[in-house]
């Protein structure tokens, strides 16, 4: 009986054409799920897709009714994998569906994918359609371990659901927040915007709150609300506590130097709870930046330069822009010039792409103390100079007018440049900190010499000698080199002694300067033979620094000294491409032929290129002597 009424209704559909419109529904309700599943995924392999997608339907679904979705363009293959069309069609996709769908889809990927934890922890937590503790947990377990994997992306948005699958509002804000850090650490500007948006819509406590502004001012430069340094060290301390040790580096770089090191701690953190590429780079970022508060800046920069290749392999796009831009400014003021231009060249271009218009600032600062050092005009050209001058941050402001001052020095404007650079020791003790370490105080002694303002110098500078800034490595060789410049001829000697044994080798600007100095002051007190050792040797390491004004100064002063500087000859005299020059520094400085060609915008071989014909041009056969090769 059963039988014949299912084959009667059977034959009535056949008739009425229910049966096809039966079909028709079926594979309507198939193309769905597929799509779904796609857009929830993004990319899957064919074999798992179909897995998925019988779950859902509870039925097997074959290739074909992948093959005619193909066919109509919704999908496309690529090799072994498949996706959607286009982003217009996964955002439909998602749209149109209720939440319910959308998790199911999730949930679905969750029970196939199971060869990658990582991923199906991820569609586990997508799953969820109401708040819950233990998954609030879980995912964020994925989000530092997405972040562990160099994968900003993922990890940004796993922080972002587990706020809200937090039941627990002060946790929440503390998840949103970390997330934030996570997304401006890979350069998602305006996905970290979004959710330190709904950070600050929460009721915040005060640690919260402190974070959120110090990332905001570290990596954006757009909030005045970055804090005292003693404000900013309380911020980044949350931040390796939460495991975001790589936003705390760029907090704490905010400032270029300020108090002693007391960043170990934070050092020892990062290696212990974040024991992946991404902690040790963040850990080697952090030591490297310790010693440059401590003023050891030769130290620093090895440290400072490893990181930034590190952070920025490990997808963290934001922060390398902050240790470049930093590595920039170590070696613009140590003067090693190959590491500071390579280093100022990739710092703005990662900063441009990820709109960092703070650390834009401070390359392009850096690149306008090497021109002015290299004797160019950059003050009435530099739109970046008047804007930097226009900043409500005093350090900033005092930045651009140390760059004119040197700028006047250059162009032996003594009596102009000293004014200026005498204006700025009125300024914030915390900008003081940092002109220090740009030789503020040298190059105001430098002019005092000059311009005959000796006494009230030492007067000046007397009233800085109890400063914790002199306490560190880079400030008492300032203090030193000053207070030489500035001695009687009768205490002279002892002060040059004094400032030489403290190994101003290791910062060949500076000790480039304290050699003119010494040379200069030896042959006014009529001592010509000791002044031309001096002089040459300041004049040899201006010359490998490009330093055109000083190096005429130290040639000047050998020839009052009776000597005649010996120049190369026409024939001697290598000539190198604007181009050329830039690869051979950037090689020197230890960067591969890809990574000088991303810089330059140049492939791997056409770098390849540039040094098979340099080489010869330089009498070089290997990349290691191409330092000594720039310098001669």
């Amino acid at each position: 009986m059963t039988a014949t009424i299912d084959a009667d209704v059977v034959l009535r559909l056949v008739h009425s054409g229910g049966l096809s419109s039966c079909r028709a529904s079926v594979r309507r309700s198939a193309e769905r799920t597929l799509v779904r599943l796609l857009a929830t995924a993004g990319l899957a392999e064919e074999w798992s897709l179909l897995s998925a997608a019988s779950l859902i339907l509870g039925r097997t679904v074959h290739g074909s009714e992948v093959d005619s979705l193909v066919r109509a363009g919704q999908v496309v293959r690529r090799q072994t994998c498949l996706a959607l069309g286009d982003y217009s069609t996964m955002t439909r996709a998602l749209d149109s569906e209720p939440p319910s769908a959308v998790a199911e889809a999730h949930a679905a990927w969750a029970k196939v994918l199971t060869g990658d934890s990582l991923v199906r922890e991820w569609h586990e937590a997508m799953a969820q359609v109401v708040p819950n503790r233990a998954a609030a947990r879980r995912a964020r377990s994925a989000a530092v371990r997405f972040q562990a994997a160099g994968r900003q992306d993922e990890a940004t948005e796993m922080f972002s659901r587990a706020a809200w699958l937090s039941e627990d509002s002060v946790e929440r804000a503390q998840l949103l927040v970390q997330g934030v850090a996570c997304a401006f650490a890979g350069g998602l500007w305006g996905r970290g915007t979004e959710l330190l948006t709904d950070c600050r819509r929460l009721e915040l406590d005060a640690d919260t709150s402190l974070v959120g502004d110090a990332l905001e001012s570290a990596f954006r430069g757009t909030s005045s609300k970055g804090g005292t340094w003693q404000q900013q060290l309380s911020a980044a301390q949350l931040l390796c506590d939460w495991g975001q040790a790589s936003s705390a580096f760029a907090v704490l770089a905010a400032e270029f130097a300020s108090g002693s090191g007391r960043i170990a701690a934070m050092v020892t953190k990062a290696h212990q709870e974040s024991p992946s590429s991404v902690g040790r780079a963040a850990a080697t970022a952090l030591a490297g930046l310790d010693a440059l508060r401590c003023g050891a800046l030769s130290v620093s920069l090895p440290l400072l330069e490893r990181a930034a290749t590190q952070l920025e392999g490990n997808g963290q796009c934001g922060v390398a822009t902050v240790a470049h831009a930093l590595v920039g400014q170590v070696a613009t003021c140590l003067g090693r010039i190959p590491t500071a231009t390579a280093a100022l060249l990739r710092a703005t271009r990662l900063g441009t792409q990820t709109d960092q218009s703070r650390w834009l600032d401070r390359a392009a600062f850096a690149t306008s103390v090497l021109r002015v050092r290299r004797g160019e005009v950059v003050t009435e050209e530099s739109s970046l100079l008047t804007h930097v001058a226009l900043s409500d941050r005093s350090t900033d402001r005092d930045l651009a007018d140390l760059v004119e001052a040197v700028e006047l020095l250059a162009h032996e404007r003594w009596v102009d440049g000293y004014d200026l650079l005498a204006s700025l020791l009125d300024s914030p003790c915390g900008s003081i900190d940092g002109l220090i370490a740009w030789g503020m105080l040298s190059h105001l002694a430098d002019a005092a010499v000059h311009a005959d303002r000796v006494v009230q110098t030492r007067e000046l500078i007397s009233t800085l000698g109890d400063e914790e800034m002199f306490d560190n490595d880079i400030g008492l060789g300032e203090l030193l080199l000053a207070t030489a410049m500035l001695s009687e001829p009768a205490h002279a000697d002892a002060c040059y002694e004094v400032l030489f044994s403290h190994g101003v080798g290791r910062w060949p600007w500076l000790g480039a300067r304290a050699h003119l100095a010494r040379g200069e002051q030896l042959r006014r007190s009529r001592r010509a033979l000791e002044a031309r050792r001096h002089l040459a040797t300041a004049e040899r390491m201006f010359r490998s620094m490009d330093a055109d004004p000083w190096e005429r100064r130290a040639a000047h002063e050998l020839r009052a000294a009776g000597i005649r500087p010996a120049r190369p000859s026409a024939e001697s005299t290598v000539l190198l491409s604007s181009q050329e020059l830039e690869v051979a520094r950037m090689a020197a400085a230890g960067m591969t032929n890809r990574e000088i060609g991303t810089v330059l915008s140049l492939s791997p071989r056409t770098v390849g290129a540039h040094l098979y014909r340099l080489f010869p041009k330089l009498g070089v056969t290997r990349r290691i002597q191409l330092t000594a090769a720039l310098e001669r």
